[in-house]
């Protein structure tokens, strides 16, 4: 019964997957084009800093969001309130920053980037945040159909606005972003509103509720904030040591790779609210689900290596013909990065976010340190290999806290046995019974 849940969750997941990683793809083609690698550098540095901005200032709120609604779907009201108190503390708390340190922003943390596109940059901090707590509280009430249908939405920013922007002859970076900016801000405070609206709740505070929120999301917030330093530290001092062009050069080969790190993703979501509400068992299922992930990543990677000149240069233009090594790295590194956060789905889940945190600190130690050391070198593709060890690091030690969690052998996570083989197959069985 609880496969059949989670073939069903997960398909839904699927489907966002698959929109949101197909307009992620085509938008930053077109910014590409029409900005070329500096532009791209600059849209992909503003993007990056607001979702480190938005989980930092933020205190990572969708993971205690999922959490506790997971444990009690009656405390709707007060954590829809508590999502809009920390959303304006996110915003204000950005474009305070910006306005009391301006130097530090422009000299060192968006070198290049320029006043108005970091001030649009401040302001994203507070959508992103939207954007990641409002799947949650889908997450926490087990609706995984209305959070496909929430990040198939996220979509419409991508896609749409570049588009027209494109399609008009648009080569400034900063229209991209304003525009991005306003869309996203209509979207999901839309939906916010609706959301509201249609489960008749009236936002409020719970101050016992806040207080044990802010709890777990203390102990997750260092996990969270570690792994976003670990995945963006690279493309902002790829920017402070070199150039945005670099940043747009390394950028192309990134956003490529992080489509292997969707695979599991697809699963991830649903574990740790499955595992929240304790309705996943002793791990045994999370470890099913990693050995058959781990099988279809290394068979999507090959096929990403083998085309991957075939996807760059014909796409993206000639201009980042230099992507596809750092690409190449990048593959290997995504799947330990996928696989990293399957597991800590899994632990975090079941109540240990500070055993994910010390994953996160140690990936986080490795990667500055190694970026400092290989970026002044060999530029992109220390930035490459810095990640890749960083990001193997962080899944060894997600496995081992597993196995001392669940009591689950290493080997026995890591292997591909014969109940498993029919699983994918049986999978896509399920998808397509789903009722749309």
């Amino acid at each position: 019964m609880m496969a059949s849940r989670l073939l069903r969750d997960s398909g839904w997941t699927l489907i966002a997957e698959v929109v949101t990683g197909a307009a992620t793809l085509a938008s930053g083609i077109l910014i590409a084009r029409a900005t070329g690698p500096e532009g791209k550098g600059i849209f992909a540095l503003a993007t990056g800093f607001a979702a480190l901005g938005a989980a930092v200032l933020g205190l990572r709120w969708e993971r205690p969001t999922g959490y506790f609604l997971a444990k009690n779907r009656d405390a709707l009201a007060a954590i829809i309130g508590s999502i809009c108190v920390f959303e304006a503390v996110a915003t204000l708390g950005a474009l305070v920053l910006w306005s009391s340190l301006p130097d530090l922003f422009e000299s060192a943390l968006l070198r290049g980037v320029g006043t108005w596109c970091i001030t649009l940059t401040m302001l994203l901090i507070g959508t992103h945040f939207l954007y990641a707590t409002i799947p949650a509280i889908y997450g926490g009430l087990r609706e995984f159909r209305n959070r496909s249908m929430f990040v198939s939405a996220s979509a419409v920013p991508l896609i749409v606005p570049t588009s027209v922007l494109f399609w008009l002859g648009e080569h400034r970076v900063a229209i991209y972003l304003g525009f991005y900016l306003l869309t996203c801000a209509v979207v999901y405070l839309g939906w916010l509103v609706a959301l509201t609206i249609k489960r008749r709740v009236t936002p409020r505070l719970d101050v016992v509720l806040l207080r044990r929120m802010v709890r777990y999301g203390s102990v997750s917030y260092v996990s969270l904030v570690m792994d976003l330093v670990t995945l963006r530290l690279d493309m902002f001092l790829i920017n402070y040591l070199i150039s945005a062009r670099e940043v747009g050069i390394y950028s192309v080969a990134v956003g490529i790779s992080a489509r292997l790190a969707g695979i599991p993703n697809i699963l991830s979501h649903v574990v740790f609210h499955r595992a929240s509400a304790n309705e996943i068992g002793n791990g045994e299922i999370t470890a099913r689900i990693l050995r058959m992930t781990i099988w279809m990543m290394i068979l999507c990677g090959l096929v990403l290596a083998v085309t991957s000149e075939v996807l760059i240069v014909p796409f993206y233009g000639a201009a980042f013909d230099r992507s596809v090594a750092p690409l190449l790295v990048m593959i290997p590194a995504s799947i330990f990065w996928g696989l990293f956060r399957l597991l800590a789905s899994d632990i975090e889940g079941r109540g240990k976010p500070g055993w994910v945190s010390a994953c996160s600190v140690v990936a986080t130690v490795t990667i500055i340190g190694l970026d400092l050391l290989w970026i002044p070198r060999y530029a992109v593709m220390g930035a490459a290999w810095a990640s890749l060890i960083a990001y193997a690091i962080a899944f060894a030690g997600s496995a081992i806290a597993f196995h001392r969690l669940t009591g689950i052998p290493l080997h026995g996570s890591s292997r591909i046995d014969h109940p498993d083989l029919p699983l994918p197959a049986s999978a896509i069985g399920k998808l397509a019974n789903i009722r749309l």
